[in-house]
């Protein structure tokens, strides 16, 4: 019953945040306003469909601070918590792994996530 009332309440929580447009990892920028969050398609637009927040499955892309490229993969359960999260790191990215976290996808997510592999790793494409 606990559970119930705890899973309810941080999904209300995420609605609101989202609906709100108060988020710690927005950010005014030229380009519009971005999300910031190290799950975060690099240079797509803070919304509900690419929130890895309000998102329960999500996949990035990007050039992290050790100047390398990493693939992500995070997976929640219903309360919020990660089950499984896959790292991948520069030559260890393959074409079968964008596939496949690409499947997991949402439509509109997977689109975005493979245009952006498709820049970063033309090689692969």
């Amino acid at each position: 019953m606990i559970e119930k009332v705890i899973k309810s309440v941080e999904a209300e929580r995420k609605r609101r945040e989202i609906k709100e447009g108060f988020c710690a990892y927005r950010k005014k920028h030229l380009r519009g306003v971005l999300c910031m969050h190290p799950y975060a398609l690099p240079g797509v637009e803070c919304s509900k469909a690419m929130c890895p927040i309000f998102n329960d499955v999500y996949a990035t892309i990007r050039y992290d601070s050790d100047g390398e490229l990493h693939l992500r993969v995070k997976t929640t359960r219903d309360d919020g918590k990660p089950i499984r999260e896959e790292r991948a790191k520069g030559s260890d990215i393959t074409r079968e792994l964008i596939d496949r976290a690409a499947e997991m996808l949402p439509e509109k997510l997977r689109e975005e996530f493979l245009k952006k592999a498709k820049t970063l790793l033309p090689e692969l494409f």
